[in-house]
């Protein structure tokens, strides 16, 4: 501790070496002057922080990003964005190095810590982006809408795994026909 004045004294604390890499909770403290103790003051909340490594996005935005680091066992939740709307609870001891969070918006991914869950933490990732892959762009095929086309190249846009008849938007294209099924020879 220094004094800067007669009315002002400067102290510097090393949290983890006064108490440990593994202290966290409220720090207080009090005055004492003349033999007088004042009450204990608020000062701030010591946390246990994670180091968080990188985060890999694939390009099918249906499908989690993931996010690698060491000691993500001390973070409470992520999401991406400020409200939780949709938040990632990380389970309680968890060991892993990576954790499926999801797309970030504007290279932010908000994290709610173990140690103090009340406060929001936004941090800035850059997210690798990741090329699809063929099952991917399968798994996104069977999800989104699809692109139709006939022989006259005359276009029709159709609702994945809805009936053709009902959700259909034409312009000028025949009916669409399910394709033939192959039939099977008959037994002599």
């Amino acid at each position: 501790m220094t004094l800067e004045s007669s009315q002002v004294a400067v102290a510097t604390l090393n949290p983890a070496k006064a108490f440990g890499s593994s202290a966290f909770g409220p720090l207080q403290y009090r005055v004492r002057s003349n033999g007088a103790t004042g009450d204990w003051q608020p000062l701030a909340t010591l946390v246990r922080l994670p180091a968080l490594k990188d985060i890999k996005c694939p390009a099918t935005a249906e499908l989690a990003c993931k996010l690698s680091g060491t000691n993500l066992f001390l973070i409470d939740s992520v999401s991406s964005d400020l409200q939780f709307t949709h938040p990632v609870q990380v389970p309680d001891g968890f060991l892993g190095s990576a954790l499926p969070v999801p797309h970030l918006v504007d290279g932010t991914l908000f994290v709610k810590l173990r140690d103090d869950p009340s406060v929001i933490n936004p941090t800035t990732l850059t997210a690798e982006q990741l090329p699809a892959s063929p099952a991917d762009l399968a798994r996104s095929a069977a999800r989104q809408p699809g692109l139709v086309t006939d022989n006259n190249d005359k276009k029709a846009i159709i609702d994945s795994g809805a009936n053709p008849s009902a959700n259909c938007s034409t312009q000028n294209t025949p009916a669409l026909q399910p394709p033939p099924q192959p039939t099977q020879p008959q037994p002599n």
